[in-house]
């Protein structure tokens, strides 16, 4: 009955063990299957579990590991920030004849099965990023998410530097490229279109520049934290920030 802590790490004296993807952090649900869970013996005092697609559906796997990747990373930036110790519940597995899609909808991150053209987008690390973003600034700002373009773009950011990558949305279509890029130089207001997620790109790739800059004065490490740092309590005065 004991939880492994948020490594993954628990000591035990017994001879088995029963294992299941649930924790203080995530509440997951799979529509297409139930929630994985193993026995596994520890007879021969083995030390290493692991979960892997002979055990496991990987959108399950990929999708707990991924959330907790980003959970992670708010609290070592905002330690105070309840939502970031709350049971967050993630979706994965859903159906709809479209596919080609993933969504948070102010309760729960939501990720859809494959489809003939995109694949399982609880499988992406980029897309799981990004939803957790909407979520994560929903948490940050003094009145929620009231500016969409502003929050499209700081999930961009979220899921760039949880990456290290300006290529966005890579594995989300079959036919492999990636859905937006942070290095296209867009500005306010000549760039605005009146779309949250072209718009988004003028706050998010304002932001991996700096993020460059600031790893070009202070390191790699330093500097990256000194932005996401900046970005974390920049949001927390939204709602538009149009100041």
């Amino acid at each position: 009955s004991e939880p492994a802590d948020f490594d993954g790490r628990f000591d035990t004296s017994a001879d088995s063990l029963s294992a299941t993807l649930a924790g203080p952090y995530v509440n997951l649900n799979d529509a297409q299957s139930d929630r994985a869970q193993l026995m596994f013996d520890l007879s021969a005092g083995r030390s290493d579990l692991l979960w892997t697609a002979n055990n496991a559906p990987l959108p399950q796997l990929d999708a707990w590991y991924y959330v907790h990747r980003a959970i992670g990373l708010g609290q070592a930036l905002t330690p105070d920030i309840t939502w970031l110790y709350e049971p967050l519940t993630v979706n994965v597995n859903v159906e709809d004849p479209y596919g080609c899609n993933a969504f948070y909808d102010f309760e729960s991150l939501n990720f859809y099965a494959a489809s003939k053209t995109c694949n399982n987008t609880a499988r992406i690390f980029d897309i799981v990023a990004h939803e957790w973003g909407h979520g994560y600034h929903k948490a940050l700002s003094i009145k929620g998410i009231n500016a969409y373009d502003l929050s499209e773009g700081a999930s961009e950011y979220w899921d760039a530097t949880l990456t290290g990558d300006a290529h966005l949305g890579k594995g989300f279509t079959r036919d492999g490229g990636f859905v937006r890029d942070l290095e296209v130089d867009k500005m306010f207001p000549d760039d605005i279109r009146g779309e949250s997620h072209a718009d988004g790109l003028i706050w998010a790739g304002a932001l991996w520049d700096l993020r460059t800059l600031m790893m070009g004065k202070l390191g790699t490490v330093a500097g990256v934290r000194a932005t996401d740092l900046l970005h974390a309590r920049a949001l927390r005065g939204g709602p538009t920030l149009e100041s």
